[in-house]
């Protein structure tokens, strides 16, 4: 291959690092915002594959993955650790080229999740992206290191430290708390009702499996019930607003599959919805916890309903042992993921309105009879956008004052020079 001019080579560097290093940032950092998506997208794999993996083992992995893919794509923009980062880099590619072609071939799930909910993209375009990745990577392999780093090596440490700190901060509160960004369908401020604003009606079909063998079931027939070996699989909403429906958010009774989301979300008082995508790992803990968060609504006069997602005969286990005092009902679990993140996680809606999501987790009490009397549900409010911004602002003020020092000590020396 013939080595092209310094200053062209230095050309299609600067351009491979831009794109590398570019797509890597908003690849780690979407994943990060939002590392419940990424966790339930690699549950999605292990599902396909049929695999089982220890859960703290999944969050693990997706934590060390988004904090990977930020600072690599970071590193490369900048220059810093320059043969290193290419290296991990290539790594990553040798895993993800292949995969990213058995799963365009394959098509095993419907997207990749590459760019987490901010950006859906086919998994032939995956592919294709991870293509050029890899070239671009190849050649910054063999010419990266002639091309300057804008944070001096002697500062390249504190870029690390104060990038790891955020992209870590990032991905805590995105699964402790929220995504501070929400990219799904229904954000902050989203008035949360099965209205369809065109007036058109919508009907319900329900699909149940047996021996292998999936039937379509109307809401006008008598659903089969689960002991006569029919397992429920999903519902289908069908709708001639095609673009409203897909916005709306589905509430069913446990025992009739009746909709009763206009019935539950339609009240005057204000609103706590728990939400539970997983039944299986809620502890005897925990239900005590929803209970006691119940009581101190009701103290309140605020309306408290769980909606969770299961079969018939694992609500009615759970119901059981957890012995709840709020009124359950169900829905599917995507929709219960896309809501809120979490398990369980909980919606305070006013006045039909999204006002805020957390988990239960991050309300950071056992008891909530012990609050004291001041406490309202606006107080475990947390302003997202005031939080991103002012991490970014601290992260970013310290990355220029890397590269000011950096600049200043070598227009510093190139004078001595002369």
């Amino acid at each position: 291959m013939k080595i092209p001019s310094s200053s062209l080579q230095s050309v299609i560097t600067w351009i491979c690092r831009i794109i590398v290093g570019t797509i890597f940032v908003i690849s780690g950092f979407s994943k990060s915002i939002d590392p419940w998506g990424t966790i339930y997208k690699v549950n999605d794999y292990l599902n396909v594959l049929e695999l089982q993996l220890w859960p703290n083992l999944i969050l693990i992995f997706v934590f060390s993955l988004c904090v990977c893919e930020f600072l690599i794509g970071l590193f490369i923009l900048l220059g810093c650790f320059r043969r290193g980062t290419i290296v991990a880099a290539i790594i990553i590619m040798a895993f993800m080229l292949p995969l990213s072609f058995w799963i365009a071939i394959e098509n095993p799930v419907s997207d990749c999740g590459c760019f987490g909910e901010a950006f859906v993209i086919s998994n032939w375009t995956t592919f294709e992206k991870n293509l050029i990745i890899t070239v671009c990577l190849v050649w910054l392999f063999k010419f990266n290191q002639n091309t300057i780093s804008l944070i001096a090596p002697a500062l390249q440490w504190l870029c690390f430290l104060a990038s790891f700190a955020l992209i870590g901060f990032i991905n805590v509160v995105g699964y402790y708390y929220q995504p501070l960004i929400d990219f799904r369908a229904y954000p902050i401020g989203t008035k949360l009702n099965s209205n369809n604003e065109n007036g058109e009606e919508s009907t319900v079909s329900f699909i149940y499996k047996k021996d292998n063998i999936e039937r379509l079931f109307s809401e006008d027939d008598i659903l089969p019930s689960e002991d006569s070996g029919w397992i429920f699989v999903s519902r289908v909403v069908n709708n001639k607003d095609k673009e409203s429906d897909d916005k709306q958010f589905r509430i069913w009774s446990t025992d009739t599959e009746e909709d009763v989301t206009d019935e539950i979300l339609e009240t005057e008082n204000d609103q706590l919805l728990i939400l539970i995508p997983d039944l299986t790992t809620i502890s005897l803990s925990t239900g005590w916890q929803l209970n006691s968060l119940f009581d101190w609504a009701s103290e309140k006069n605020i309306d408290v309903t769980a909606i969770v997602s299961g079969t018939e005969s694992s609500i009615e286990t759970w119901t059981d042992i957890a012995i709840p005092n709020y009124p359950i009902f169900k829905a599917e679990d995507t929709d219960i993921k896309i809501l809120a993140r979490g398990n369980p996680a909980i919606v305070f809606i006013r006045q039909g309105m999204i006002v805020w999501k957390s988990t239960l987790k991050a309300l950071e009490t056992d008891d909530f009879m012990q609050l004291d009397s001041s406490i309202t549900p606006m107080t475990f409010f947390h302003d997202n956008n005031r939080i991103l911004i002012n991490t970014i602002t601290i992260w970013g003020i310290v990355m220029l004052s890397l590269m000011s020092m950096t600049f200043i000590g070598r227009l510093s020396k190139h004078n001595k020079i002369l």
